[in-house]
């Protein structure tokens, strides 16, 4: 780049159209965020550490967070029974866990 003028700008909008071509195919979104200063400095210690970037270090914490939220569900209509009957009179005296596993085995041994 020294010895030839013309080449360094040449160079340099090469370099720019392959980092946009990149962030292109990479489907990337540039974007400016404010993060508290600990926070960054902690982040860049992180990042250093694991021999990653601060970009890379973000988009893992927020797909990992992203990943932990669960999509609201609509509540489920549950059936409700019509017939006739109803709870055998050893469940209906002792409304207990006991009372209705002895209620059951009796269902079950009849």
């Amino acid at each position: 780049m020294r010895g030839d003028p013309e080449r360094g700008p040449a160079l340099l909008d090469k370099i720019a159209q392959l980092s946009q071509q990149t962030k292109k195919r990479d489907n990337l979104m540039q974007t400016i965020i404010e993060l508290n200063d600990e926070i960054f400095k902690q982040s860049q210690r992180l990042a250093e550490r694991e021999r990653t970037t601060l970009n890379r270090l973000i988009e893992e914490a927020l797909a990992l967070r992203l990943s932990l939220s669960t999509p609201k569900q609509r509540p489920v209509a549950l059936p409700i029974y019509q017939g006739s009957g109803g709870l055998s009179p050893s469940v209906v005296d002792s409304l207990t866990n006991r009372a209705l596993l002895e209620a059951a085995d009796d269902v079950v041994n009849r």
